[in-house]
């Protein structure tokens, strides 16, 4: 049986054949997508599978309906927290000292990225050992590197963590 048709302001699901969503900003009515009744505030973004929801942006909070800026100012180094109203966190590399984001001491290896605060993890393709991280050695060319982990998918475990042989499960 072939679609009525795709709805104005949609796009297909994908679940089944004629199955469509509205997009952000639209609300579903008797099978079509319609502007959404309320109007969305300056310095707000829709949320996204919640039609006509919307939440202020980083660095702004709900007052009457409207949003506007934080009152409290940020320190340097740092960032709005992505959902929440006027939280910050301090940026990787940095942590809370005192109300400002202070530099990290005592380094990271150079292979390395700062994930949150001062903790870094390894960069793909290197391992975390007692001196720092180290490559990992594929024993195929059939292995790939997890991005954001450094360890190789489906290779390396736990016991590999220590050494610098990754080896196959």
């Amino acid at each position: 049986m072939p679609c009525a048709g795709k709805p104005e302001f949609s796009s297909w699901t994908g679940i089944s054949e004629c199955d469509f969503e509205c997009q952000v900003g639209t609300q579903p009515y008797n099978g079509r997508c319609l502007p959404c009744d309320n109007v969305k505030a300056a310095n707000a973004t829709w949320v996204e599978n919640l039609n006509c929801e919307w939440i202020c942006e980083p660095g702004f909070r709900v007052a009457e309906g409207r949003c506007l800026p934080c009152a409290l100012q940020k320190p340097n180094n740092s960032y709005w927290v992505p959902g929440a109203e006027c939280e910050w966190e301090c940026s990787g590399g940095f942590s809370l000292s005192q109300g400002d984001c202070a530099e990290c001491t005592g380094g990271k290896d150079f292979r390395s990225h700062w994930t949150e605060g001062c903790s870094w993890e390894c960069d793909a393709g290197y391992t975390r050992n007692a001196l720092g991280c180290a490559p990992c050695e594929a024993k195929d060319a059939q292995s790939v590197w997890a991005s954001d982990s450094g360890y190789m998918l489906s290779v390396c475990h736990a016991l590999a963590s220590h050494s610098r042989l990754c080896l196959r499960d």
